[in-house]
């Protein structure tokens, strides 16, 4: 009986030490595909960071030319603005889809 415990308990540590052996290439391997897989949702999110100071700063400079009441250049602005708003709402729509798409 004696050895039938010794014999389990020798095995049962072996596994455990095999298990730990094989983590760190698991874990590896789980790290490159979240990698892959956020790597372009980053990528856009930062876009859509970018687009948003970009807009912060047309909206700022619009502010401006309407406090010096320089109408033509506060139009220019406002459709820059519009444009630039539609492409910031469809990237964030983009960025929905993918990261529900892929869960």
């Amino acid at each position: 009986m004696k050895r039938g415990i010794q014999l389990a308990a020798t095995l049962g540590l072996a596994a455990c030490t095999l298990g730990f052996v094989g983590l760190p290439a698991a874990q590896a391997d789980r790290d490159d595909w979240h990698d892959r897989y956020h790597a372009p949702i980053r990528r856009e999110v930062f876009d859509v960071r970018r687009d948003e100071r970009e807009l912060h700063d047309l909206q700022w400079r619009r502010d401006q030319a309407a406090r010096e009441s320089r109408w033509r250049t506060v139009r220019d602005l406002d459709r820059q603005i519009d444009r630039l708003q539609d492409h910031i709402d469809r990237d964030r729509h983009e960025i929905h889809e993918d990261f529900h798409h892929d869960r």
